[in-house]
This record gives C-alpha cells, structure tokens and sequence, in this order.
C-alpha cells in the first residue's frame, strides 16, 4: 500500500520572490519534500520589501500562501536608527515582528483546513520562529524550528538597548526552544553554542548543511578571460576583512604587478553604498565589477567562470556561500578566523584555498600574485577528486532525506504520546 503524503507548514518569511542567502536553504529543501513524501505549504510574506528581489522560480509542487504584514516596520527602523536609537527598542526582536499576527493567523487557517501534520518554521527572522511556536501550542501539533543564524548569541545583535530588551529578548528564544520537538542548525559551530546556553537542547539538536542542489549548477560555463575574483553576497561590519583585501589589491595595483585590463573583482550582490564607498576610497574603481543581484543558477554560473572565490568572514560562523565555492572547484581565498568547523570542511572539501585569519594584507596579496601568475603561465591547478567529493557527501538532496526521516520520528513520538 502506497503511503499516505504528509503535509507540512513551512514558515519562511524569506522566500522568492525574495533574494539573498536566507531564501536559498528553504527554496532548495522545498524542491525536495513532496519526492519524500511530505507535501509543503509554503507560508510567506505577503507585502515584503521592493528590494532584494531575484527571479528563482517556486519549485513544481510547492503550494505558497501569502499573507500580510502590519507596514511600517522598515520606515519605523530607519526613523529610530535616525535618532541614534536600535530598532531593538520598539521592534523585538527584530522588525519583522509585524508579520507575527499575520502569520499565526494564516497558519491556523491552513493547520486546521489542510490537515497540516507537523510545522515547520525557519529564521532569521526570529520573530518567524516566533510565530512556529505560537502555532504549535495553539494546535499541539509538532515543531520543527530551523535556526539559520545564531539568536541570542550572535555576534550581529550583540549591544541590546537595554539588560531589560537582553532578558526579553533571551526568553524568547527558549519559548520557542522549549516547544520545537527538534532543534536544527545549518552549521556545527551554531549547535554547539546552542548546547552549551541550554544543554537541555541536547537530544533536540540535529545539523543540516546549508549546501548546494546539483541541480543548480552550470552543466557547461566558459571562465571569464582575465583574471577573475568574485565574492558572492553581502559585506558584513566592522568590514575589517573587506579593508584587508581591498588593501592587498590596491598594494598589487600600485606596484604594477595587475591592471584592470588583467584582474577584476567582480561583485554578485546587492547595491552595496558601505561597499562602493570603499572600493571609492581605495582607488579601486577601475578593477570592480558589480554585477548586482542575480537569480540563483546564474549565482552559480559567476562562480564557475571565475578563476578565484573570495570568502570573508567577520565572526567565527559559516555562511551559505562556502557551499557554493566548494561546489565550483575554484581557488578559494579565505580571509575569515581560525576555527576547527571551517578549517575541517576546507581541507575535506576544498580543490585549493589559502585561509588568512589575521588580516595581514601581505598575506593576502602574495595568495592573489601567486594565483593570477599561475593563471597567466597555464599552471593554475584544483583538486577535481576533492570537487566530486564534495558534491557526493553535501549536496541538498541527501540532506533533506535526511531531515524527513526526523520528521517522521518526530510525528511518531507525538502519535505514540496521544496513545499512550
């Protein structure tokens, strides 16, 4: 007898038409779960901002519900930060706060009409992991709550407006913690700082890759015919790594060994005012290239036509773009800190990196002289094993079997609670 599909509530405020990394990781689970068998409803925003928008189309099968938010919440941010105020102050924990009743009021509707078996709810936006457990203590239904970026912990929303903003700010996240039935993390060094806040989490917390789908990449490309460095994404403050790089390119420039006729670094990315006016200051328009936000396969298509992938890390964290570097076999120029997590999956998976970690810009000009030589004389080499590696062991299909595998334990347990 064929089994019965389950259906599934995925609550992501990020999702397309919406861009940027927090969009990728559930675009690209939800292509899988109806071939698990689990059926999702996607909830989303309704209204969100007209920026940071890429044309990835709603995988075939995916059912999207959008709902509204109160408005407002983007011009009340920026009037606060105006007055020299975190947004903290009136919006937490964080401003997507005001789709919280939208999307508590939607998900009931679709628990109750749809048959909804289990919830699942992504974040950041925390205020979204928020909305996942207001459902699930209104339905009992099961809770499976997917922490992207660290809450409280994180280094970004470290500096609260008040020890009394802190408390609040803390508590909710353990509301939310305590009643997911399982915790998941896209990085180890997440769930680590998760277990050791609240060791109770312990038996809850389970890590899936933010990684690529094979699906997405390029099955023909041609590299671009200068010499190419490209960084995917956004910039992060304090910007220190940013300095260090655009440094160590200027140093290059000055001495005569590139020229914009031979080198360029090629931004994919948002408008970026922070990024431009650094690139303005270090003389370095000639050699940039911003190529703007684009839609996900031709993300990868820039990373695959390049010579060399840039990765800047602030914090000791991981982001999504580490997984699309190491699928595209290129040289891989880590200006990040040393931590185990990381250094671990560069030296399994990487065709061939040089990771910096203290922001010493002579460093990280000799890895750029010695790449774009390299490249000039024909000697420039990657691990292609390392590549195939890579694609068999972390790739998104394998991850979500996976993680359907937990949402069927977890449905379980609850079936086996009620009996019982």
């Amino acid at each position: 007898m064929k089994n019965k599909t389950k259906r599934v509530l995925v609550i992501a405020y990020h999702y397309p038409p919406l861009a940027g990394a927090g969009v990728l990781k559930t675009l690209r689970t939800t292509r899988y779960l109806l071939q698990f068998g689990w059926q999702p409803l996607v909830l989303t925003v309704q209204n969100p901002e007209p920026y940071h928008r890429a044309a990835n189309p709603v995988p075939e099968g995916v059912k999207v519900y959008r709902t509204w938010r109160i408005p407002g919440g983007n011009l009340l941010a920026r009037i606060l930060r105006r007055l020299g105020l975190d947004e903290r102050w009136l919006l937490l924990p964080d401003q997507h706060i005001l789709w919280f009743p939208g999307a508590v009021i939607a998900g009931l509707y679709l628990i109750i009409r749809r048959k909804v078996d289990l919830i699942y709810v992504t974040g950041p936006p925390y205020s979204a992991l928020m909305a996942g457990a207001a459902l699930r203590r209104i339905t009992g239904k099961p809770l499976v709550v997917e922490v992207r970026d660290p809450w409280s912990f994180n280094a970004g929303r470290q500096g609260y407006p008040s020890r009394f903003h802190r408390f609040l700010d803390r508590r909710y996240e353990r509301w939310v913690l305590r009643a997911a039935a399982l915790i998941t993390c896209i990085y180890q060094i997440t769930a680590k700082g998760y277990l050791e806040l609240y060791p109770w989490t312990k038996d809850k917390l389970k890590v899936f890759y933010d990684t690529v789908d094979l699906q997405d990449l390029p099955p023909t490309y041609e590299y671009y015919p200068v010499f190419t460095l490209t960084y995917l994404g956004t910039f992060y403050p304090p910007f220190a790594t940013l300095d260090a790089t655009l440094k160590a390119i200027k140093g290059l420039l000055d001495e005569g060994i590139i020229s914009p006729d031979t080198f360029r670094f090629n931004y994919v990315g948002p408008l970026d005012k922070t990024f431009e006016a650094r690139v303005d200051s270090f003389g370095l328009t000639s050699i940039v290239d911003f190529s703007g936000y684009k839609p996900l396969r031709e993300a990868q298509l820039e990373v695959f036509k390049s010579q060399a992938l840039l990765l800047l890390l602030e914090f000791a964290t991981i982001n999504t773009k580490l997984f699309d570097y190491l699928a595209g076999g290129r040289m891989i120029l880590a200006v990040v800190p040393e931590f185990p997590e990381l250094r671990g999956l560069l030296e399994r998976y990487a065709a061939n990196y040089t990771l910096v970690s203290d922001l010493d810009h002579q460093k990280i000009a000799g890895t750029l002289k010695q790449w774009y030589n390299d490249f000039y004389q024909g000697k420039l080499a990657n691990n292609a094993a390392k590549v195939d590696l890579f694609k068999a062991e972390l790739n998104i299909e394998a991850e979500t079997r996976e993680l359907v595998k937990k949402f069927d334990e977890v449905c379980q347990a609850r079936l086996r609670r009620i009996r019982a």
